[in-house]
């Protein structure tokens, strides 16, 4: 974690020197701990082609219609971020009317043609994204899902629906973090894939919570009013009555960056093509062009999830004996802030997809003490459930209720599981032992209001990395069992 986190490395940036340092360094520690080139052409590395856009001076967002007179002219990192599609060259000029929905409003996110489809195409949806807090459906391990989807999923549902773009208003008290750390990762110079450059949102913008409700109040609606019906009433598809208008600059650049792939073969040639997959990734923000400290170090996202991964390749190459099947240990590129290296992954394998019996990802570990609890996003109606629980009750570490069906703010893992992969992302739970109930929560919340995606998310030599070995423990029990049961 000290060397992925020390300035040297320059916020491990996708396409820069630093980033290249940290794929280099992961390789050679799978290297050390005995896990082999899983890689192309015999190597650790899986080349990911990536296309980086920067918004420049100049861009306008303009809302017009609804009540009121002048136009509505928001500015770029005061009151709106986001990734502009690459499509046209060297601009995004964009007039669209304005559909606002709920967090269910696209009906089902894993539906090929989304109900109310003919309501979005072509238009600029605005959600909240993230539920109201406190209504996020509770429940036992596994229980079913509210339907309500997060905001990576409204991404992907309004893409599928034919949307012109996105504007989803953060909430500093939904999500826990605020408005500048949304800033820091959606108003820097974007990386995604380049085969989706011609093929996505003309924009998937964000608007801070002032800015949203500007833009509501002018439609004739009340931010709140509509975030508490957002927590009682069927999914939403309201006409706005407004129409965006927008003009963003760009410069576009291509760049190459490559997944960390390693493995340990497994020991029956019959399942060895069958995988245990563990993944972390690897990339964080870069550098900012002000302030004293330039540096997006990411120690705790995501040194901390790319020291379990390293940490579990080192004991699985201990063991006596082999477990029957494959595993293997993905450090992925551009995670900030859509998953490239997740995505390119998923549709150019190393592995058969079809053949994965597991897969656990690890991002923002707290080094905060001894968890008693652990959160497991995932798929709760996969086969492999059973196995996880089961290593969860043999280490005493109770799977918190409600955990299992979140795996719409999975990250990475959200991915695997659209293409049909029991994947799974492992934190630390709410309660510490030996520390009142819920202790574990308050210092999550704590490092998102305080650090997450700000240069102060660095290593420190005092950090309690009891929590970071207690869930590599549960992740490789979990593992292990599911490498080796029919």
């Amino acid at each position: 974690m000290r060397f992925l986190a020390h300035d040297l490395l320059e916020g491990r940036a996708p396409g820069t020197r630093g980033g290249r340092l940290a794929a280099e360094y992961l390789a050679s520690q799978f290297a050390v701990a005995g896990a082999l080139p899983a890689g192309e052409k015999g190597t650790y590395f899986q080349e990911v082609p990536l296309v980086s856009v920067r918004v420049r001076a100049g861009a306008i967002l303009r809302i017009r219609g609804g009540r009121g007179g002048e136009p509505i002219d928001l500015v770029w990192l005061e009151d709106f971020v986001g990734i502009p599609g690459a499509r046209e060259a060297g601009e995004v000029s964009l007039s669209a009317p304005l559909v606002f929905v709920g967090s269910g409003g696209f009906g089902s996110e894993s539906a090929a043609d989304p109900p109310g489809a003919a309501k979005i195409q072509g238009k600029v949806v605005v959600a909240f994204a993230e539920p109201p807090p406190g209504r996020r459906e509770k429940g036992s391990p596994g229980g079913k899902s509210s339907g309500r989807l997060s905001w990576r999923q409204k991404l992907e549902a309004a893409r599928r629906a034919g949307a012109a773009g996105t504007l989803l208003i953060h909430s500093e008290e939904a999500s826990g973090y605020p408005w500048e750390a949304v800033r820091a990762t959606w108003g820097r110079e974007a990386v995604g894939l380049e085969e989706d450059a011609r093929t996505g949102l003309r924009f998937a913008g964000w608007l801070s919570w002032e800015a949203g409700q500007r833009l509501l109040t002018r439609a004739g609606h009340s931010a709140e009013a509509l975030w508490k019906l957002e927590s009682t009433q069927k999914p939403l598809r309201l006409p706005l009555k407004l129409e965006i208008q927008m003009h963003i600059p760009l410069v576009t650049r291509r760049l190459r960056s490559a997944n960390a792939v390693a493995m340990i073969p497994g020991s029956a040639p019959e399942r060895r093509q069958e995988t245990v997959v563990f993944l972390a990734h690897w990339d964080h923000l870069g550098t900012r062009a002000e302030g004293e400290d330039r540096v997006y170090n990411g120690a705790v996202d995501n040194a901390t999830g790319c020291a379990a991964l390293l940490e579990l390749a080192r004991l699985w190459a201990s063991l006596e004996k082999e477990p029957a099947r494959t595993a293997l240990f993905l450090a992925v590129t551009a995670g900030e802030p859509v998953e490239a290296g997740s995505r390119w992954y998923v549709r150019h394998p190393l592995m058969p997809l079809e053949k994965t019996r597991l897969l656990l990802s690890f991002d923002s570990l707290l080094p905060v003490g001894v968890p008693a609890s652990v959160a497991v996003a995932g798929p709760a109606d996969a086969g492999v459930w059973a196995q996880i629980r089961d290593a969860a009750r043999r280490l005493r570490l109770p799977i918190e209720s409600g955990s299992g069906q979140d795996n719409g703010f999975c990250a990475s893992p959200y991915w695997f599981v659209q293409a049909g992969v029991a994947a799974y992302r492992v934190r630390m739970g709410a309660r510490l032992a030996g520390r009142r109930d819920s202790a574990g929560a308050a210092l999550w919340r704590s490092y998102l209001s305080r650090d997450y995606h700000r240069p102060t998310d660095e290593f420190h030599a005092d950090w309690d990395c009891a929590a970071l070995a207690r869930i590599v423990e549960f992740a490789f029990l979990a593992g292990r069992m599911a490498a080796d049961l029919p």
